[in-house]
């Protein structure tokens, strides 16, 4: 019998100023947080907050540079989800994202962290 489960792939929304200028700490859409709730986890891409460029743009030394802060951030994010429930499903070593299964525990933590950034839509598929 084959399954199929709902997936949800989001990388992750910046957070909103108010006009103060303080951050909002909105990152997570509703519907993600629903799909934990519902599913016990939700797959997610996290964008992370580090300077990036393409590497065609890059000296060598820079390229190595770039990557280096790329992984540097992502074990960083890492060590902050230590604890939570989360599975990594891949890291990229060339552009700041981290694909991750995640419960609401480690959603709570990816809502707050100042190395989560910017958001693009919300895409729905089957496994």
């Amino acid at each position: 019998m084959k399954v199929h489960q709902l997936f949800m792939i989001v990388v992750l929304t910046a957070g909103v100023a108010t006009a103060n200028g303080t951050a909002q700490q909105n990152k997570i859409p509703q519907e993600v947080w629903q799909q934990a709730k519902n599913n016990s986890v939700a797959s997610v891409t996290v964008n992370l907050n580090v300077p990036w460029q393409p590497e065609g743009q890059l000296s060598k030394d820079k390229v190595e540079a770039q990557r280096q802060s790329i992984i540097s951030a992502q074990e960083e994010l890492l060590r902050q989800l230590a604890g939570t429930r989360n599975k990594v499903r891949f890291k990229m070593r060339t552009v700041p994202y981290l694909s991750m299964e995640v419960g609401e525990d480690a959603l709570a933590v990816l809502d707050h962290s100042a190395l989560v950034t910017q958001d693009y839509r919300v895409l729905f598929g089957r496994l």
